[in-house]
């Protein structure tokens, strides 16, 4: 399938295709990951605290995986 229209170079052809690739991927797993709040609440009936805790936990993987 061609996406891009137009004359480019080789390299921006598998450029674009990595980062299509990637962008589908990082919102796969961000949607996960936000998902994971909701079903702590409803399906599970957690705790504030609980809630707190994955949020935190969350956002710690993100830091650190962007170091």
């Amino acid at each position: 399938m061609k996406l891009l229209k137009g004359t480019y170079t080789e390299a921006e052809h598998h450029t674009f295709n990595l980062h299509l690739a990637y962008s589908i991927i990082e919102g796969i797993i961000l949607g996960v990951l936000a998902l994971n709040e909701f079903v702590l609440i409803k399906s599970l009936h957690g705790t504030n605290l609980q809630i707190g805790v994955l949020f935190q936990l969350s956002m710690l993987v993100f830091v650190w995986g962007s170091i």
